[in-house]
């Protein structure tokens, strides 16, 4: 039977370690398991792991000094890493008003630039995730807003495409082309067709 105790296997040569003083003497019962558990998890964790953790933590702390972290729960720990969580309408607004897009004859934006923009008001937050991830390779928002990335979010309308054709999108410069779609819907169907795309590419790579 399991007792408290942990057998582990390197390079052929076996070895069995007591999870507690005497482990190997206390089987495993109903009334312990949790006790069981909690101490296997951390010796998994602490010991088998300590020289990579403390590896990964040495790199963690020298951009991120640990007096800096004591302020933060877990979920804006993970706000600062990661970025917020979803995109939400005042993020569409702050997105547009940072963005840059081509203009038509008049020195208007084209009439796809605006639909897009109408487009994206209207789109759930996972879909709006699909396209910001598709244009700039992350689905999060940035902590610090969209007017810090390195190239500013471009919108605009590809000479090169035709109206049957897909949105393209060049990642390392933040920049969506869109096809002269001749209406919102066709335009609308298009970006989630390329986006989903985009994402199911990603997630095979």
């Amino acid at each position: 039977c399991q007792c408290f105790c942990i057998d582990t296997e390197f390079l052929g040569l076996r070895n069995t370690y007591d999870l507690k003083e005497g482990g190997s003497e206390i089987p495993v019962t109903g009334q312990n398991v949790g006790e069981f558990v909690d101490l296997y998890v951390q010796h998994v964790l602490y010991v088998f792991c300590a020289g990579a953790l403390s590896a990964f933590l040495a790199g963690f702390h020298s951009l991120v000094p640990p007096n800096k972290l004591s302020g933060l729960t877990p979920s804006e720990l993970e706000a600062v890493m990661c970025g917020q969580p979803e995109m939400t309408d005042d993020d569409v607004e702050q997105l547009r008003a940072a963005s840059h897009c081509s203009l038509d004859d008049a020195g208007q934006p084209h009439a796809q630039v605006l639909w897009f923009w109408e487009m994206m008001r209207s789109l759930s937050h996972d879909e709006r995730s699909m396209v910001l991830q598709f244009v700039t390779g992350n689905e999060r928002p940035p902590l610090t807003g969209f007017q810090a990335l390195e190239h500013p979010f471009t919108v605009q309308v590809g000479a090169h495409l035709k109206p049957r054709d897909l949105p393209e999108a060049h990642v390392c410069f933040n920049q969506l082309v869109l096809p002269p779609c001749e209406t919102r819907t066709i335009l609308r169907d298009k970006v989630i067709l390329a986006v989903r795309e985009g994402r199911e590419g990603l997630a095979d790579a």
